[in-house]
């Protein structure tokens, strides 16, 4: 199923979403990104906080990052 968010975030939805409470660096998201999706832009603040291109996740019960330091983030 779809989400509203679109197609990138269903992707980090699907690789993180078992592994929700792990707090990661950005090394860690951006090699679990590319092991299953060719994306050539992986950042995890478009899905947490602190990004102006942010996706429309941010905010809502469906974040996928919450922003714990610079370059650390806890799964959600």
């Amino acid at each position: 199923m779809k989400s509203k968010y679109g197609r990138q975030h269903d992707a980090y939805y699907a690789v993180f979403s078992q592994h929700v409470g792990r707090v990661l660096d950005t090394t860690d998201i951006v090699a679990m990104m590319q092991a299953q999706y060719n994306y050539k832009s992986i950042l995890p603040n478009d899905h947490g906080e602190g990004n102006k291109g942010a996706c429309k996740c941010v905010g809502t019960p469906d974040q996928i990052f919450e922003r714990i330091s610079r370059g650390r983030y806890k799964v959600r």
